[in-house]
């Protein structure tokens, strides 16, 4: 199934929003990302999300993604999506 690239940067002043929806969007992500965690500022905070996801094409990979319920809870600012590819090392549970 093909890879792609995520990324989505915290709105201004949304860490209480980011921490409170994200047992839920840990919950929604687990069966279809295979790598992900958060953004973090030179303090060390979360300021954004990266993820590696699988989806059957660019257009089910954007569903699903807002149908996280970060994007629900309108968390991110600006969003980033592109079809990507394992080119050195390996990537847990891919089998590409």
């Amino acid at each position: 199934m093909p890879l792609f690239h995520f990324v989505g940067i915290d709105r201004p002043d949304h860490l209480a929003v980011r921490m409170s929806v994200r047992p839920d969007h840990l919950e929604y992500v687990k069966d279809f990302v295979r790598l992900g965690g958060p953004l973090l500022d030179e303090h060390g905070q979360p300021m954004g999300s990266v993820m590696i996801l699988e989806a059957d094409n660019l257009e089910t990979a954007k569903v699903k993604l807002s149908q996280d319920p970060y994007a629900k809870a309108g968390l991110f600012d600006s969003t980033w999506l592109r079809p990507w590819r394992v080119a050195i090392g390996s990537l847990p549970g891919y089998e590409g």
